[in-house]
């Protein structure tokens, strides 16, 4: 017996001039659904000044 397994897919980039197309090529045939998302990874939080951790 084989279980049937739903596939969800990420289609990830870190700016708006980059490329998704070559990524959902490879996700969308195997995956029943497949996300987006368009996000920078710098986080915008800065290092508090008097920091103990140096």
């Amino acid at each position: 017996m084989r279980a049937v397994v739903d596939v969800i897919g990420l289609v990830r980039v870190s700016t708006d001039k980059q490329n998704t197309q070559r990524q959902h090529d490879a996700l969308d045939p195997i995956c029943l659904k497949v996300f987006e998302e368009k996000i920078s990874g710098k986080l915008g939080v800065e290092e508090p000044r008097n920091s103990h951790w140096r």
